[in-house]
Parts: C-alpha cells; sequence; structure tokens
C-alpha cells in the first residue's frame, strides 16, 4: 500500500482488520517501522505517520467505547455489555447523529450529548394519539414504529422497523442523478405526505423536519413513512426552542419572530419536498418545465392554507385537473436498484 493509498483511509476499520486491541498493536507497530519518516525516503513519510497515529488512537477508543463500524457492518456494545450487530444497506449523518439503514430496520445512533433531542422523540413517539382503532390502525404504518431503545457509552440508539420494499426518500432522489422522479410519482408522495399532516394535526404535533433526510418510501406501494426528524418535534402551540438548519432556511420572518410550533410549517415543508425533487427549491423555473402540470407548479408555489385537511383536499383537485382519475403508475424501481 503507497503513500496515497494510506491517506486515502478515513476510518480506522479500513486499516486494522479486527476490533482487537493486541491486533491493532501489532498492526500499528508494522506500519510505523515501514513508514517512520527517519527509515522511510518518501517525501510523504511524515504525512503518512501522523496519520497513521491519528487512526491508531481511533481505532483504541472505538475498541475501548465498544464501537466497531465494518463495511455494511455496525457494532455496539450497550450500557449491560450486550453486544449488537447491524447489516446496513446504507450509512447517512445528520445533525444530530447518524442513521444506518438496513433491510427490515433502520438504527439511529446519537452521541450523548444530544440525548435531551433523542428523548424529545421518544417521548412523542410513545404518545402518539388515535382517535379510535380505526385510525390507528390506518395511521400507525406510517409513523415509526420503536423496535428497541438501546443506550451505551457513548451514543443513545432508536432501532425502528420497516418493511423491506422501503428506501429513504434521498437515496431515491440521488438514484435518479441529474434528472426528477415523474410528476407523477412526486404527486402521490405529496399525497402520502399530506395524509400524514392531516393527523398530526389532529394530534396536535408540529414535526419541523419534514425532508428527503426522513421520509422513506415504498416504490413498489406508492406510500411515504415519516420515519425520522422526531428529534425536533413539538407540540402545536408550544415553544420552538431549535430547529435543524434546513427548517429555519423554510420559516418565515414571521414563524421565526414567533417560534411557535404551528401545522403550517410542516405543510411548508411538504411543498419544499416536492420541488426538491423537482431539483427546483425556489420553484422559479417549475412554469418552464413542459413534463410538469401547470396546476401542480401553481400548488407548490403556492402558500399553504395552515390546515392540512383543507391542503390535502385542494391537492386532491390540483391532481384531477392534472391527470383526470387517480391511476396506478408503475415507477418501475426496485430495492435492489437503489441499494445495490
Amino acid at each position: 500500500m503507497n503513500a496515497n493509498n494510506l491517506l486515502s483511509i478515513i476510518t480506522p476499520e479500513s486499516l486494522f482488520s479486527k476490533p482487537d486491541i493486541s491486533i491493532i498493536k501489532k498492526e500499528y507497530h508494522n506500519l510505523v517501522k515501514v513508514w517512520h519518516p527517519d527509515k522511510n525516503p518518501d517525501k510523504l513519510a511524515n504525512e503518512v505517520f501522523q496519520h497513521i497515529g491519528t487512526l491508531y488512537h481511533q481505532a483504541l477508543h472505538k475498541v475501548e467505547t465498544g464501537i466497531w463500524v465494518l463495511p455494511s457492518i455496525y457494532e455496539f456494545i450497550s450500557l449491560e455489555g450486550k453486544k449488537y450487530r447491524l447489516h446496513y444497506k446504507k450509512q447517512h449523518s445528520f445533525e444530530l447523529g447518524e442513521m444506518y439503514i438496513g433491510d427490515t430496520n433502520i438504527l439511529f445512533a446519537i452521541p450523548k450529548a444530544n440525548h435531551i433531542f433523542f428523548e424529545n422523540a421518544h417521548n412523542t413517539i410513545s404518545k402518539f394519539k388515535f382517535a379510535n382503532d380505526t385510525m390507528k390502525k390506518e395511521m400507525t404504518r406510517w409513523l415509526p414504529n420503536i423496535k428497541y431503545i438501546l443506550p451505551s457509552h457513548q451514543y443513545d440508539y432508536m432501532l425502528i422497523g420497516k418493511g423491506q420494499d422501503v428506501v429513504l426518500l434521498k437515496d431515491l432522489f440521488e438514484f435518479f442523478k441529474r434528472k426528477s422522479p415523474p410528476p407523477e410519482h412526486v404527486a402521490w408522495i405529496m399525497s402520502s405526505l399530506l395524509n400524514i399532516c392531516c393527523y398530526l394535526d389532529y394530534a396536535k404535533l408540529s414535526h419541523n423536519c419534514i425532508s428527503l433526510d426522513t421520509v422513506f418510501i415504498s416504490p413498489r406501494g406508492h406510500s411515504a413513512y415519516l420515519y425520522g426528524g422526531w428529534w425536533w418535534s413539538k407540540r402545536v402551540g408550544t415553544k420552538i426552542t431549535q430547529v435543524p438548519a434546513r427548517t429555519a432556511s423554510l420559516m418565515s420572518s414571521q414563524q421565526k419572530n414567533n417560534k411557535i410550533a404551528t401545522q403550517s410549517l410542516d405543510l411548508d415543508m411538504v411543498r419544499a419536498v416536492g420541488r426538491e425533487l423537482f431539483r427546483d427549491l425556489s420553484g422559479a423555473g417549475l412554469y418552464q418545465r413542459k413534463e410538469i402540470p401547470k396546476p401542480v407548479s401553481n400548488w407548490m408555489t403556492s402558500t399553504t392554507s395552515g390546515v392540512a385537511v383543507e391542503d390535502y383536499r385542494n391537492w386532491r383537485k390540483v391532481m384531477e385537473k392534472s391527470w383526470g382519475k387517480p391511476k396506478f403508475h408503475d415507477m418501475k424501481v426496485k430495492v435492489e436498484d437503489i441499494y445495490a
């Protein structure tokens, strides 16, 4: 392995073979013998030597704290000393921690420094209320179902269940590369999200983080799930103390000044998700896109009514004007395509 190869390694798991301190020390000393600047004439030897030392100390810390991330495998040790392992398809970082997407589970890893946000999400999800069993059966399909809460010394972990055909909306978006998903598919994603907003309105909750990074979808089932972002949720009418950067960028001056949780903020973010899927967050260029029906462009750039049921009703009219009676359009995208 040459100097450039070594310098390109950014995680200790990629340099050392096993999460075993004795093996790590042995491999480290072997590398030091080769790359010590007093013995190696390579002009990058000193830089490589220091880089190896940094990865070495990171490796020791990860072993001591029970965190060792292998390619597609996340391992950690709980406070009770039990080891857990998740095989994951995709990993994403966000403002408060890490998210690992597996076949049937999503693992959120939140550093202890952000424990207050973790507790907020846990309390909100645990206390979802429903008018009756019919509403509960309908809505729990689209909301997070916590399988486990697992604290460790360094992180709080939340394991959420998901279907095998469910993918992160951001991953679907990136799958299309520079193109946008077809408008008719953006349409059913909007419908699903507005349906969830109708529930949030009933529950008097403001999610405050509806985005490509928190919404999951089933391309096959034409449904959306709001599994992420609950760290920022608030009861409607209460004070908003902090929001993620994306939410702050979408808030109106009035919302920023009032700092009060409202339904309208979630409804604004649903429209923003639609514009992002069309790769035009401002919406200024939507009217020039022939493939996007004009009623859709108008709705995407319009102001929310502030009432989820009314927005949902208006959106149904937009879809009927754009495409007529509802029809199923096969997205022709599989989970295997996105998480190859």
